[in-house]
């Protein structure tokens, strides 16, 4: 495989060249290893060659290992180097089918890992479906954006039509049969704070009380602007928002 290729795949995939690279090197060991039966393999990109250490006695007998090295004895390691080209087709079929499977998961670790860093913040996504149970949202990427009905906003139901854009507090993040699932809220006591924090990240700011809906009881130790209130507002649908500006320093959640 070419260096342009795994660009390629990287740009396809949305990830690096060098994790696509990676990537490739893994899966083309652990196919020779394999094949050979030896955990010793090593591959060298630029030229293009694999090397496997046999072990005497086990992967090679004594004379096949000193018709290599003279010296050779029973334990030694004796390095085989082959070109791409010519690696068995058994090796060859093991990475074609393995290769793909690796940099998917790899593309699931990455979404994974830049999901969890998301939780409990505030985040935009767009109504795909609605059903008796839950809320599918887009959020812009491979992953599943879900908001069960007990995370809805009760006077928000009628608006959750295909299309609509909203504000979502993220609860956490699954990975579920290849699939990584993000579960959200508009019902969260903590959403208020979250869409305040992207605004105000230096302030300790709380929510110590909400009717998701109606009203939500904030303190801050900073003023916080009026502009952001009603940003706020018109983000939570109308709900009101009552604040307390407190000198003493708050505990952040």
């Amino acid at each position: 495989m070419k260096f342009n290729e795994f660009e390629n795949i990287a740009k396809e995939m949305g990830i690096s060249g060098k994790m696509v690279e990676s990537a490739f090197v893994s899966c083309l060991e652990e196919a020779v290893s394999h094949y050979l039966d030896t955990p010793e393999v090593e591959v060298n990109l630029e030229k293009e060659k694999v090397t496997a250490f046999l072990k005497v006695g086990k992967n090679l007998g004594l004379e096949e290992a000193r018709v290599f090295d003279e010296d050779a004895r029973p334990g030694d390691f004796i390095p085989m180097t082959f070109d791409f080209p010519l690696l068995p087709d058994k090796v060859k079929k093991e990475v074609k089918e393995r290769f793909p499977e690796i940099v998917i998961s790899l593309k699931e670790d990455i979404t994974y890992r830049d999901w969890k860093e998301k939780v409990h913040r505030a985040v935009e996504g767009v109504v795909v479906e609605k059903d008796n149970v839950k809320l599918e949202v887009n959020l812009g990427g491979e992953e599943t954006g879900i908001m069960p009905r007990r995370e809805w906003t009760p006077k928000e139901i009628p608006l959750y039509r295909e299309g609509k854009c909203f504000l979502f507090y993220v609860l956490k993040v699954e990975r579920e049969k290849g699939l990584v699932k993000v579960f959200l809220s508009r019902r969260s006591i903590n959403l208020p704070v979250a869409f305040l924090r992207q605004k105000m990240p230096w302030a300790k700011i709380r929510c110590v009380r909400r009717i998701a809906g109606v009203k939500s009881w904030i303190v801050s130790d900073t003023e916080i602007k009026r502009e952001h209130i009603e940003e706020l507002r018109e983000e939570l649908r109308g709900e009101f928002i009552e604040v307390e500006t407190l000198k003493i320093r708050l505990i952040s959640l």
